[in-house]
């Protein structure tokens, strides 16, 4: 596959400089933004009595640039700054969190709901400027809006089904005798295989067979992507930690690690189970299955960010007991290195390759931790 294939756009569209749907629909998110940074963020965000006053400068400028493409202008040049508005309105939500935890030990006081849901906003509103900058007309982006919204729903029943299953399976473990770190390890090995029944699920589901699953025995030149996949993942963790460490910033802890504090041998168990299990469930159902259909509607640069966006918001529960900074940070560098897995499964057409890669990744951290938990 070439470079000009993989970030090719899906055929039957046609650009439209007439067609006005794409700017109408961002012209609504800017407005939504508007009314929303009326209401409270956080602390930091607030002046002359608005709750969010950077995120109601750029959704004013993201209203009007919209306002323009949607009542007649052809300048595309409208469409950027649109875009650039609702990135700064998704940036201003970033910056709410992470700004007061600039040093170590500090979080904002506080947190509006009207925060994530700015953020959402804000980048829904960047897809939708990339699709009126480009001409996409009405039915691609019903098109895309449609296929998004079919592979997050697959993608939090797949999470459902996993915690559904964990958690009986667990149940089961302890009625069985078994002791607290051994059905904490049987239910993390049981919840990848709800994964994986979910994602033959929605493959029957749109008419497709077996044959759907990139599943097959990596050849030399694949094996060579499994380890420079597993390298780029340890290397954008590293790069991260240290931008962190610069900035004071921490990251919230997953709850295995938190469990596994007061049961480190845990962490060996789980070793294995990451690399059977837990890497081939989360790769078939989110890169196999969700960016791969992403596929139909999206160019495959578009496909990787949207399906790693779903991958980083999936694991929101596994922090959530932690400080909204320290969440934040835990899902940007989910985010990135959810990124390298998108891009290596792109590029292969492995998912073998990547469960590899997912897994082993893991099963480092793990030793990691059970090497910094008993010294």
């Amino acid at each position: 596959m070439t470079a000009d294939e993989s970030a090719r756009e899906p055929a039957g569209e046609e650009a439209s400089a007439g067609d006005r749907f794409a700017a109408s629909a961002a012209f609504v998110a800017a407005g939504l933004g508007v009314a929303l940074s009326a209401t409270a963020w956080t602390p930091g965000l607030g002046a002359f009595d608005v709750g969010n006053a950077p995120g109601l400068v750029a959704s004013v400028v993201a209203l009007l640039a919209f306002a323009g493409r949607r009542y007649g202008s052809h300048d595309t040049r409208l469409s950027v700054v649109g875009g650039a508005g609702m990135a700064a309105l998704a940036l201003s939500a970033l910056g709410g969190v992470l700004v007061p935890a600039l040093g170590p030990g500090t979080e904002p006081a506080w947190v509006g709901p009207a925060l994530p849901v700015g953020f959402v906003v804000g980048l829904a509103g960047v897809g939708l400027a990339v699709l009126d900058a480009r001409g996409v007309p009405q039915a691609g982006v019903l098109r895309r809006g449609g296929l998004a919204s079919a592979m997050l729903g697959v993608a939090l029943v797949g999470l459902f089904v996993g915690s559904l299953a964990a958690a009986v399976a667990r149940s089961l473990a302890t009625a069985a005798g078994a002791g607290e770190a051994t059905a904490y390890a049987v239910a993390s090995a049981v919840s990848p295989l709800g994964f994986v029944v979910v994602a033959v699920g929605a493959v029957l589901v749109i008419g497709e067979d077996i044959r759907y699953f990139d599943v097959r025995a990596p050849t030399r030149r694949e094996w060579l992507w499994t380890a420079g996949t597993f390298a780029g993942m340890v290397a954008v963790l590293l790069t991260l930690s240290t931008i962190e460490g610069w900035l004071g910033l921490s990251q919230a802890s997953h709850d295995t690690l938190e469990f596994a504090r007061g049961n480190p041998a845990v962490l060996l168990v789980l070793v294995p189970v990451s690399v059977l299990f837990i890497g081939p469930g989360e790769e078939l159902l989110n890169r196999n299955v969700v960016q791969k259909h992403l596929y139909e509607a999206f160019s495959r640069p578009a496909a990787i960010v949207v399906a790693s966006v779903f991958f980083a918001s999936m694991h929101v529960f596994s922090y959530w007991t932690a400080g909204p900074a320290a969440v934040a940070v835990a899902l940007v560098n989910l985010l990135a290195i959810s990124l390298v897995l998108a891009y290596a499964y792109e590029r292969t057409e492995n998912v073998v390759v990547v469960a590899l890669a997912h897994g082993g990744y893991n099963a480092v951290q793990f030793l990691y931790a059970y090497y910094t938990l008993t010294g």
